[in-house]
């Protein structure tokens, strides 16, 4: 399935959920409202969860209006007052002092109401001023010490919600013990089906804590998505089968915190997934295999790969060796001469391109192009140009559309 379509049928049963029973879950609203703010999602119903959002806020931290699922509303009150400052669309004054006793009292088994996720969230939430909150600290401590205990792992939510707060406070030790554990479970396939989304979504948002292992990420995300979508697809479950947190497990089991760690995984995964771009990589890579030029497809891949990876100004010396490798099989090729580069010389792309221009198989235009994506690309290669500081994602992506293009028009020159 396509991603586009698969954030489709998720962000669709989210948001109808959420129309038709605004005020039945606050939890899963308040998860929501989280990756909201965090993807910048918009629409008519998404204001109207801003909008019940500080109505919640005054009822439980201002008028204290709790029901009997105190935890449940305590806590997505702390995280609804978080994300609506975040977003700055918070219209309540609280007093801190209010939150700071009901936690304090509220304190079983070292955590917020004995319940790990609702610690991280609060923890998360209350950060910005846990200098008010006496018992932060000691909870902070407690929740550090159990993420390598066997209750901690039982439940894949509080991987994603722990990873939350842990990236938060910059612990990148706690997080690539979070990623190895991930990774654990995949290569012993010892993943139950409906914590696949949990995983997936832990592992694409530190893969850079895993730079090795991005293929297996990749895969493994790739097919969580598109399993996920399809069984939505073919309505395995029900518009009214999406559960709240509490809610009753179905087979398959997707509760509605899931469906939302999915749409924001796959609204992610999408927009920094270079290959799902205008230009089809992979096509372009089949042609250049058909001509035999498999060195130069090793270069493209090995680009997509350190991009993937975040290695930017790798990603640039492969795109530009590969750009450079292509203009010269092209003329050998073309004209049956073997185009000799001097070692540690620097080729002139104008210069070899002049046979192609002859042979009318490129244009002046196109060889003048060409030439400033090599030189586009080369300055992005070396960063002392740059003063040091690697290309930005959008200079790197940049670079691999004009280069695949410029590779794609060389290659069907030679394979019409």
């Amino acid at each position: 399935m396509e991603l586009e379509e698969i954030e489709n049928i998720v962000r669709i049963k989210v948001e109808r959920d959420l129309e038709e029973n605004p005020a039945q879950d606050p939890f899963g609203n308040s998860i929501y409202l989280y990756f909201v703010q965090k993807c910048n999602l918009t629409s008519p119903i998404i204001d109207n969860l801003f909008d019940w959002a500080n109505n919640w806020v005054d009822e439980i931290l201002v008028k204290k209006k709790t029901t009997k699922f105190f935890d449940r509303d305590v806590t997505s009150a702390i995280l609804c007052h978080y994300i609506l400052k975040l977003s700055n669309r918070l219209k309540i004054n609280i007093n801190i002092e209010v939150i700071d006793e009901f936690l304090e009292y509220n304190i079983k088994n070292n955590y917020y109401f004995g319940n790990i996720i609702y610690t991280a969230l609060i923890l998360l939430a209350t950060y910005d001023f846990r200098d008010r909150i006496k018992s932060f600290n000691n909870v902070l401590s407690n929740l550090k010490n159990s993420v390598s205990t066997q209750l901690f792992f039982s439940d894949a939510k509080n991987i994603v919600f722990g990873s939350i707060l842990f990236n938060e406070l910059g612990e990148t030790e706690i997080l690539k013990h979070f990623v190895e554990h991930c990774l654990n479970k995949i290569v012993g396939n010892n993943i139950r089906f409906d914590d696949r989304v949990f995983y997936a979504w832990t592992l694409w948002n530190f893969r850079k804590l895993a730079q090795d292992k991005i293929m297996i990420i990749r895969d493994f995300i790739e097919t969580t998505l598109d399993n996920f979508g399809r069984i939505l697809k073919r309505d395995a479950i029900e518009d009214n089968t999406i559960l709240d947190f509490y809610g009753e497990d179905v087979k398959p089991s997707f509760s509605k915190i899931a469906l939302e760690f999915c749409l924001d995984l796959v609204i992610d995964y999408n927009s920094k997934k270079l290959q799902s771009s205008v230009i089809d990589a992979q096509l372009i890579l089949k042609r250049i295999d058909s001509l035999g030029w498999t060195e130069i497809t090793d270069m493209i891949r090995k680009a997509l790969q350190f991009f993937d990876e975040g290695k930017t100004m790798d990603a640039c010396n492969n795109l530009r060796m590969a750009l450079i490798s292509t203009l010269v099989k092209t003329v050998e090729r073309t004209t049956g001469n073997h185009v000799a580069l001097a070692t540690g010389q620097t080729p002139n792309p104008k210069e070899l391109l002049k046979p192609l221009v002859e042979k009318k198989l490129i244009t002046e235009r196109q060889q003048s192009l060409m030439v400033n994506t090599w030189s586009y690309v080369s300055e992005l290669a070396h960063v002392e140009k740059k003063g040091g500081a690697p290309p930005t994602e959008n200079e790197t992506r940049y670079g691999f559309q004009l280069v695949l293009a410029a590779v794609e028009l060389l290659v069907r020159a030679l394979t019409p």
